[in-house]
């Protein structure tokens, strides 16, 4: 009987290997971090990102953007959110970007993944699902879309981070 989870036991390989396709990563040295990961290839059917940051502490947001578009209204998200005591629910309009807080003042580190579901169609709006934790005890999901039909070919990343951040974007088969 299979174990369901992270590794389907019932299979065989590297499921990593057999689904997951490195495209490009990006290691941040500084404390602004601002990148453009460009010339995404058309050939997969979805992108993860996965985010660690290594931070100094202060409260800063990650935003990403496709396509270098800052448009207001093309974006739109929702936000769940825990700090181990408190749950909160926010939903977000006209932003200009897909961001979050994504630690409070005096929190360091932060992992994050998020997924962007058929990034290379050219018939709907985008839609992406992030989870991220940090060791502050805080936890997040985050879903949301970006309302162009436009293939995603870049996505502009900024987050406050330090040496030792890293941004790996993947192909999903």
């Amino acid at each position: 009987m299979p174990i369901i989870g992270v590794v389907d036991s019932s299979k065989t390989g590297n499921l990593a290997s057999n689904y997951f396709e490195n495209i490009m990563s990006f290691d941040a040295s500084g404390s602004t971090v601002s990148t453009t990961l460009s010339n995404i290839p058309q050939v997969y059917k979805h992108l993860r990102m996965v985010i660690t940051i290594l931070n100094n502490g202060n409260s800063n947001n990650l935003a990403i953007r496709p396509n270098s578009d800052t448009t207001q209204n093309n974006y739109v998200l929702h936000r769940t959110y825990s700090s181990g005591s408190s749950t909160y629910g926010f939903t977000y309009n006209n932003v200009g970007g897909w961001f979050y807080n994504y630690t409070n003042t005096g929190v360091p580190n932060v992992a994050s993944i998020v997924d962007i579901y058929d990034y290379s169609r050219n018939d709907i709006w985008k839609t992406y699902i992030s989870i991220g934790g940090n060791n502050g005890n805080n936890v997040w999901n985050e879903s949301g879309m970006w309302r162009s039909t436009a293939p995603i070919t870049s996505l502009d990343v900024t987050l406050q981070g330090t040496t030792g951040t890293r941004i790996s974007l993947y192909g999903v088969k």
